[in-house]
């Protein structure tokens, strides 16, 4: 894959930002992936919407029908979201018995070594932090704290530059996220960051609740910002092992995240902590 250092200019919503990112994730083959999961995640705050307007016709004296309405739709996305989710995870655990994933991991930790992908994810968390605090929107205080604990636990699971524990954590973000949707609020409950997964713990064994109790997110949210937090890892991490790149492309990587991340902070406002 070729690499262009310029014609980013800032322009976060720019399609050939959003290009280069797909192009990033496809040769770790997980373009396919992270698009499914983000997917998942708009049909999961669809749930969400018809949920809260079945919810508002009753506050407004609607008769039962009208919210019966809003409320079967809900919970119609709400289970299409659950399917999509199965599948995302079901695609995980294929791509990584495929026969180039070894080479892939191979490939991903030998760049990452070589071009010291430790500093590089360092300057990613403080440019994250810049552009949390000086995006126009924004997100409140609580969501940024929140978010960037997110981001510091990603970082954490790429410090080796271990694609398989990447991945790992990913399918943990999604794989929680399933049972949260499974509630009858649909993943409209409210969720510290004990949702996100931790890699030193058992498979079966729930992480616990880091970075205080809740502040302010749902399951819904908490799952948007975890799986894009992830995909800017990807992002990076595919980065390192383009030739003749050595990240050129990390302002397509960032671009992304923040775009997609204007869509969390929506779910953000679809929460409810009554």
């Amino acid at each position: 894959m070729g690499c262009s250092c310029s014609g980013h200019a800032g322009n976060i919503q720019n399609r050939e930002d959003t290009q280069k990112a797909r192009e990033l994730f496809g040769s770790l083959g997980l373009n396919e992936i992270v698009e499914q999961g983000r997917e998942a995640i708009v049909e999961a705050g669809r749930a969400l919407d018809q949920l809260n307007r079945a919810e508002r016709a009753t506050a407004l004296g609607f008769e039962r029908a009208v919210a019966d309405v809003y409320r079967d739709a809900a919970k119609r996305s709400n289970q299409r979201a659950q399917e999509q989710i199965q599948t995302v995870l079901a695609r995980i655990d294929h791509r990584i018995t495929e026969a180039d994933w070894k080479g892939t991991v191979d490939r991903v930790r030998n760049a990452f070594s070589e071009r010291d992908g430790a500093s590089k994810l360092a300057d990613l968390r403080n440019d994250v932090r810049l552009r949390l605090l000086n995006d126009d929107p924004g997100v409140d205080a609580a969501s940024a704290r929140l978010l960037l604990a997110t981001l510091d636990g990603a970082i954490k699971a790429a410090a080796k530059g271990d694609l398989n524990e990447i991945v790992a954590y990913a399918r943990g973000i999604m794989a929680n996220g399933l049972k949260g949707f499974q509630s009858p609020e649909l993943g409209r409950q409210p969720v510290g960051l004990g949702l996100l997964p931790d890699r030193k713990l058992g498979k079966t064994k729930q992480p616990p609740v880091r970075g205080g109790a809740n502040e302010g997110w749902c399951v819904a949210a908490a799952v948007c910002v975890g799986w894009n937090v992830s995909s800017i890892i990807f992002c990076l991490i595919a980065c390192f092992a383009t030739p003749f790149c050595w990240c050129c492309y990390h302002l397509a990587c960032l671009g992304t995240f923040v775009l997609v991340n204007f869509g969390c902070s929506a779910l953000i406002q679809k929460c409810s902590f009554g």
